[in-house]
């Protein structure tokens, strides 16, 4: 069974998410893209992963530190097709041996820095510079990451040089013939294809001596990549002040002040502030009404998004959060039409509904906004409330979110409603509404309280609608006789 399909993952913003986890390394990348969620049954590896992420914040947050380690883990190139070409006897290139070379100052670098800060690494990793192997491509103790194949390689590749200058030296000063300039020369392309299989051979012998040093070259390998990764999701921690959420093994899912970090920071981008949100919910289903603008969908998606996180062994941007693992998580959110399939709007969630339930027995995380909100509203009650109906007694938690009255009212449903503008004085706004220069659409964001607060299954989807349609500027006669519609 599918943990997350795409249209799930697009519409919770996961992947935003992954681009913010930066990772350094190709070795990095290659822990990033094997990312996988943790199911239930597994909720000690997860917690496990959380802790270690948890402890990498510490050296995350010391801005010296992180600066530093990723100086040096910016140097370390891809070597694992060379290290694989010395397992099988090829022959590595100069730029090869150079690259190697610079991985083994790197691994040095690294070393000292963590030793330095004092940096207590996890189970499975262990960085421990090759000396032998630093000795044999540094014979001269230069200490420089260049390489060259040193005349200290071989007497003969010694000799051979020594012969090749002199010649050369010879035919830069000499008063010689042309005969005897093109004898001279021709001794230096013989001393130059002497010296190329002389240069081979040393290349050949370091090889085999990298080859024997492979298994520790692989080790430091996995253990960079392990720790770039690992730091990767440190430093998104911290950047999205994230705490480490709780696993237990009962499904359920509370988040205390939770913050969706996409939305946060569109938000923050116009000066504004995001709202936390809090949720309490058991296996069944829970509804979520309020007005258009109230923030019902963006609830959907900090529910979504900080499961998923969690799954994934991140830590999630909340006060707190306690998660029960799922098996799924499927979201039913957005402009679902697919005109390539010819199917409508409706169509397109009816088929990702049907996929849910489905599976609903499967201990999963449900997520439905707005649903059938393309159809007439009298099929569209009786479709929406058949599947809640349905969904009661599943194996999964589901939310939805609803315009419709009377959902919200269905027996053993939380009923969960955004407290929008409930608490505002409108009398108050006139004053502010007389500003031409005010953006009403900002207004509103900043007025909306979009906080959920459970409430009885009896109370009545609220009315926002209206007063939003006044704070947009709708004249004031449409007002009354909406009013009076009610």
């Amino acid at each position: 069974m599918e943990f997350m399909d795409e249209s799930t993952k697009k519409s919770l913003d996961f992947q935003y998410v992954l681009d913010r986890i930066n990772v350094i390394t190709s070795y990095g990348q290659f822990y990033k893209k094997r990312m996988k969620p943790y199911i239930p049954g597994e909720e000690q590896k997860l917690i496990e992963e959380l802790n270690k992420v948890e402890k990498a914040v510490v050296y995350a947050e010391d801005k010296e530190l992180i600066g530093d380690m990723d100086s040096v883990l910016h140097r370390i190139k891809d070597l694992r097709g060379s290290i694989k070409r010395s397992e099988k006897g090829s022959i590595l290139t100069e730029v090869e041996l150079f690259e190697i070379k610079n991985f083994l100052f790197s691994i040095r670098d690294l070393k000292q820095l963590l030793d330095e800060n004092r940096v207590i690494l996890w189970d499975g990793i262990k960085i421990q510079p090759i000396q032998e192997l630093e000795e044999l491509l540094d014979p001269e103790n230069t200490g420089i990451p260049t390489f060259y194949i040193y005349d200290s390689y071989s007497e003969d590749l010694k000799m051979i040089r020594q012969q090749k200058r002199n010649i050369e030296r010879d035919i830069k000063y000499s008063l010689k013939t042309s005969d005897n300039l093109n004898l001279l020369k021709r001794k230096v392309q013989m001393l130059k294809d002497k010296e190329e299989k002389e240069e081979m051979n040393i290349r050949n012998r370091l090889t085999k001596e990298i080859a024997k040093h492979s298994k520790k070259l692989w080790m430091n390998i996995a253990s960079i990549g392990k720790l770039d990764f690992t730091l990767g999701k440190a430093k998104f921690a911290v950047e999205i002040d994230a705490i480490k959420p709780s696993i237990v093994n009962k499904h359920l899912l509370t988040i205390i002040e939770g913050r969706h970090p996409k939305i946060e920071e569109m938000i923050n981008e116009k000066g504004l502030e995001f709202t936390p949100i809090s949720v309490d919910l058991q296996q069944g289903v829970a509804c979520i009404t309020g007005a258009n603008m109230g923030g019902k969908t963006v609830s959907l998606k900090l529910m979504g998004l900080l499961t998923v996180m969690a799954q994934y062994g991140l830590l999630i941007p909340a006060d707190k959060m306690i998660l029960g693992l799922n098996n799924f998580v499927k979201s039913s959110i957005g402009d679902l039409q697919s005109i390539d399939k010819g199917l409508s709007t409706f169509g397109g969630e009816i088929k990702l509904i049907q996929e849910a339930i489905e599976i609903s027995n499967n201990k999963g995380l449900i997520l439905i906004d707005e649903l059938a909100r393309g159809t007439n509203p009298e099929e569209g009650y009786a479709i929406t409330k058949a599947i809640v109906q349905y969904l009661l007694d599943k194996n999964s938690i589901t939310v939805l979110t609803t315009h419709y009255d009377n959902i919200g009212n269905i027996d053993d449903i939380t009923h969960l409603q955004v407290v929008g503008l409930s608490s505002i004085d409108l009398n108050n706004l006139e004053t502010k509404l007389k500003d031409i220069n005010i953006d009403k659409i900002d207004m509103i964001s900043s007025l909306m309280d979009y906080r959920l607060m459970e409430v009885d299954k009896d109370k009545d989807v609220p009315k926002d609608a209206i007063n939003i349609a006044r704070i947009m500027g709708l004249d004031s006669k449409i007002i009354k006789l909406a009013e009076g519609n009610l």
